[in-house]
């Protein structure tokens, strides 16, 4: 959230200032596809992943799951081919999906600043180079850019 010193700032603002101060506050807060394989990488047994990409409550469920896994493994050591074929599965399945994930993220990202910095469709909507209007499609109950 914005502080209300910076909220009556950028509020006094005019359209284009209002934007910019967006344009810079979204390329700070969104997600980015390669810390996601980063953390999911090397952090993935803990739910880093999860973690980055702001779903905090998946991340706990996901957590405790795989320690729960873990656990279970090291007491029935006859069960652990079986749970190791587990979590590469699910590995695998997060690593086709981690893109989609990122992208929601930073729709939802978007939509939670256009709200705090109070612009209009008509702000957001750049115009691209060749001078055409930038198309969204609905997905999910949210917006998401159609690339050409």
């Amino acid at each position: 959230m914005l502080s209300s010193r910076r909220r009556l700032i950028v509020n006094r603002t005019s359209r284009i200032g209002r934007k910019l101060t967006f344009e810079r506050h979204y390329g700070y807060e969104k997600r980015k596809l390669f810390e996601a394989y980063l953390f999911w990488l090397f952090l993935g047994r803990v739910a880093g992943h999860w973690f980055y990409m702001r779903r905090y409550v998946v991340a706990v469920v996901y957590a405790v799951t795989m320690v729960c896994l873990f656990g279970v493994a090291m007491i029935f050591p006859q069960l652990s081919a079986w749970i190791l074929l587990v979590f590469i599965l699910i590995k695998i399945v997060e690593l086709f999906l981690i893109p989609r994930w990122v992208r929601s993220s930073n729709i939802i990202i978007r939509e939670k600043l256009i709200e705090e910095f109070d612009l209009s469709e008509e702000d957001w909507l750049d115009e691209d180079v060749e001078g055409s209007k930038r198309e969204f499609k609905s997905v999910e109950g949210r917006e998401m850019e159609i690339k050409p």
